[in-house]
């Protein structure tokens, strides 16, 4: 964990306390992520290993910020509005998918991993236009909650 808070200073709800990982996401599930520019462009949305928190068991979208990043904006968006699926120009199919990476100092914390046929991918290597689709689904998707602090 970062130096920024102790586990003594977050909300309670939000410590993992030994509960297991929960993979059932519904399709209107909120999730939320942290971002630092406004307004939100596709630049700011990773194309692999989105980092996030999900609404579900109490998780409040202002947890994202915690513990480090209180200047930064937040918003939400859905779980289906994560593409399931992309193609890329070579017919090469990317399979999206939301899967919860609870932490200790963060039960909420999930993040959208990418597949290449069964194998989990780190990278999204070339493609351009099937990152940028990718992108631009999530930044029009997401509704800003708070700005970032100037």
């Amino acid at each position: 964990m970062s130096d920024c808070l102790s586990l003594d200073c977050l909300p309670t709800g939000m410590l993992r306390n030994n509960r297991e990982p929960d993979q059932a996401f519904a399709p209107g599930e909120d999730l939320f992520r942290w971002f630092a520019e406004y307004p939100l462009t596709p630049i700011e949305i990773k194309s692999t290993n989105q980092s996030l928190n999900r609404s579900k068991h109490g998780c409040q979208p202002e947890w994202v910020l915690l513990p480090c990043n209180k200047d930064k904006g937040y918003g939400v968006f859905k779980v289906k509005d994560i593409p399931p699926f992309l193609m890329s120009r070579g017919g090469v199919r990317y399979d999206f998918r939301v899967e919860h990476d609870p932490k200790d100092y963060n039960y909420c914390h999930s993040e959208i991993r990418v597949y290449k046929g069964q194998k989990k991918i780190d990278k999204i290597k070339g493609n351009n236009d099937l990152k940028t689709a990718f992108r631009m689904q999530i930044c029009e998707s997401t509704q800003v909650l708070k700005l970032p602090d100037k």
